[in-house]
């Protein structure tokens, strides 16, 4: 590769803003995102801060082509180039209201929110509770693309639905609730998981 289609390769990477994966690299994690008013950042693209819920831009500045030398190697313009497309990617703007739910999903400190107390009362009772997921259950899981999870959701609650029956008393009678919550509880974080983690498995 010549010096010249190496630095035409960076601009067209910074300029149409490809989705760059070098052979046998594994998925690289998207430009941090930082909130122009606060400075809160986050891993995830999400278009607006949770924190604050002003934009949110690239927290990190594209390289300077002038900075390329000459005696750079191929696999050293490679990475440059693969570092300027990626801070160049724009924001992913989530539907409402996903990109509202996807935000609280960040401010409680992502898929295992370990900071979820730090919501008021009425954003964890939105976040937490999914009715369309209660109503339809598996199909709701299938109509967003979460067949895999929506599944596994339905064995474990059959097999919760048998030990409570076998128990029966107060604590069989409620076990019909089991499935339809467990399908309000889990839907939004497993499609946040789906959509920002990449995560298709079965849990």
């Amino acid at each position: 590769m010549s010096f010249g289609l190496a630095v035409d390769a960076c601009c067209a990477a910074a300029s149409q803003r490809p989705v760059v994966k070098l052979a046998g690299q594994k998925h690289k994690r998207r430009t941090p995102m930082k909130c122009q008013n606060c400075g809160a950042t986050s891993e995830k693209a999400i278009a607006f801060c949770g924190y604050c819920g002003s934009p949110a831009t690239l927290a990190v500045t594209v390289p300077a082509l002038a900075g390329i030398s000459p005696d750079m190697t191929p696999p050293g313009l490679e990475a440059l180039a693969l570092t300027i497309a990626t801070a160049a990617q724009p924001p992913v703007i989530f539907p409402p209201p996903w990109g509202y739910r996807f935000a609280l999903i960040e401010k409680a400190g992502g898929a295992e929110m370990p900071r979820v107390r730090e919501l008021t009362f009425g954003q964890r009772a939105g976040l937490l509770f999914n009715f369309w997921a209660m109503f339809f259950g598996v199909f709701y899981y299938l109509s967003k693309g979460m067949g895999k999870k929506g599944f596994a959701i339905v064995a474990v609650s059959v097999v919760a639905v048998v030990i409570m029956q076998a128990i029966g008393g107060a604590v069989g009678a409620t076990s019909g609730l089991v499935m339809p919550v467990l399908f309000a509880t889990r839907a939004n974080l497993d499609y946040y998981k789906k959509v920002v983690l990449n995560d298709t498995g079965w849990w």
